[in-house]
């Protein structure tokens, strides 16, 4: 198994509201359907201005086929007042 930390420092002046809402709704809609992904843990702080999760894979193989298939769709770029990152 491996782990990974991904984590995005927020705008001031984010709807932390919305930032829980939408990990609700893409933990129900995405992440659990995603192939040997073990766990997702979401990040959450709004006094650091944090937004990211833990993410617990089978493999280093299951993790890459993600990440190269969300840089294809641009998933980073969906986040409110996020700058997609390269």
């Amino acid at each position: 198994m491996i782990a990974a930390v991904i984590r995005f420092v927020l705008p001031a002046g984010t709807d932390w509201n919305s930032m829980r809402a939408l990990a609700r709704q893409r933990a129900n809609t995405f992440y659990r359907h995603v192939p040997e992904l073990r766990t997702k843990a979401f990040i959450i702080s709004p006094e650091q201005r944090i937004y990211g999760g833990l993410y617990v894979w089978e493999n280093c193989i299951a993790r890459a086929e993600v990440r190269q298939r969300r840089h294809k769709l641009g998933e980073g770029s969906t986040l409110p007042g996020l700058a997609e990152r390269r």
